[in-house]
């Protein structure tokens, strides 16, 4: 009888050859062993396959499927989740590296509270060289992390562990989405069950000019908001019906800076969006004060992005709005202080 693994650790693989190695052996080089690594290769054209078989000649844990086509990124991931046999799903990307209690450290959750569907841990952000830049950091804390959820990806796509018998029930990757995949698909997930995310860095995330993130960066704003737009039509049905002024979609396309606006409009975003926010304070009930400040700063972070991304904007008119909140000051400042704490802590992390 065949031997199921606790995890199957899902991977797409493009044309990644020069960190396909570093990346697959970080999972063969894990604490926790009992897993199966299947990798999805997408029909590459450089040394990928070569580099796949010799590392599955290596290790039987490695199963390699090839596409008969050049399918992308998210089918490529379904394909995998067809193939998984684990308990556990954990994804992993081709360029980036997992430290060496990852998997176990996300067993351990998964195993310890089963009212979590999915389980993501802090990253740590390195060059194509491998040179660490700065931490990432996601809420820990689940109101905040809730609030955050609606707005972005609730956890990094490379960290992610989840349970199979969701996908067994149906749960697939929306392949319309060419890139934000995990962002949609989080945003299914959750109905489910809560998300556990751990504060300790389990991942080098590697940022490069091949990046979907790089390459893509338009698209990917575009998809983002698209599902962004769902969440806030989803989370805030009731209170959008009678406030005609509250549009779901211009606000999810001004946080991802996926359209143009101008001041008129920015302001009307900016106004919907801290109204949001405070009908979700509300409707969660007694919320503490570090929670409430947390919700505020991430809530600032967004408004200073988006009004970073709007090139269309005069500089008097992003004044003039950032002087409307003029209450969000400490927060603002207060989110800048995290931003230059990420990058000065990382070296704690070796």
């Amino acid at each position: 009888m065949e031997v199921q693994p606790t995890i199957s650790v899902v991977m797409p693989v493009y044309n990644e050859e020069r960190y396909l190695e570093s990346a697959v052996q970080s999972i063969l080089d894990q604490t926790f062993g009992d897993f199966e690594l299947i990798v999805v290769d997408d029909c590459s054209g450089d040394t990928t396959q070569a580099q796949l078989e010799r590392l599955a000649a290596g290790d039987p844990r490695v199963r390699i499927q090839r596409n008969p086509r050049n399918m992308g990124a998210t089918a490529s991931i379904n394909r995998g989740l067809d193939q998984a046999r684990g308990e556990f799903i954990a994804r992993m990307d081709a360029d980036d590296i997992a430290l060496p209690e990852r998997l176990d450290a996300q067993v351990r959750v998964m195993r310890e509270r089963p009212e979590v569907v999915l389980c993501g841990a802090a990253t740590i952000r390195v060059d194509s060289n491998g040179n660490r830049l700065a931490l990432g950091e996601w809420p820990v804390d689940p109101v905040v992390l809730a609030w955050y959820g609606i707005f972005r990806p609730v956890v990094a796509h490379p960290t992610a562990m989840y349970r199979r018998s969701l996908i067994d029930r149906g749960l697939r990757y929306d392949e319309d989405l060419h890139t934000a995949q995990d962002f949609g698909f989080w945003s299914k997930l959750v109905e489910h069950g809560s998300v556990a995310m751990i504060a300790t860095p389990l991942l080098l995330y590697r940022e490069h000019s091949g990046s979907v993130s790089a390459t893509k960066r338009q698209q990917q704003r575009q998809d983002a908001a698209q599902v962004c737009a769902s969440n806030l039509e989803n989370r805030f049905a009731e209170f959008c019906s009678w406030r005609s002024d509250v549009d779901p979609v211009s606000v999810a396309r001004f946080v991802h800076g996926s359209a143009a606006f101008d001041a008129a409009g920015a302001q009307a975003a900016v106004r919907s969006l801290l109204l949001l926010e405070q009908v979700y304070l509300d409707s969660c009930g007694e919320v503490s004060d570090a929670e409430r400040k947390a919700i505020q700063r991430i809530t600032a972070r967004w408004i200073l992005q988006a009004l970073a991304m709007q090139s269309g904007l005069k500089f008097f008119e992003k004044m003039l709005i950032l002087r409307s909140l003029v209450g969000r000051t400490h927060r603002m400042i207060e989110e800048v202080g995290r931003y230059v704490g990420r990058r000065m802590r990382v070296s704690r992390f070796r």
